[in-house]
């Protein structure tokens, strides 16, 4: 999304307040997908094959 829709639909009259929401929104995406990323290295997966 263009920074200047985002701007107009939070209703900033600074673009620069905009750009901070934006940066945390990058912050919080590459954390999250972070975290998934250990949490899924903690799992094991074990196959049974009763054939």
């Amino acid at each position: 999304m263009d920074l200047r829709e985002l701007q107009a639909i939070l209703g900033h009259v600074s673009p620069a307040t905009t750009a901070r929401y934006a940066h945390l929104t990058e912050v919080t995406s590459t954390r999250a997908r972070e975290r998934q990323g250990q949490l899924l290295e903690s799992f094991v997966l074990r196959w049974n094959d009763k054939s």
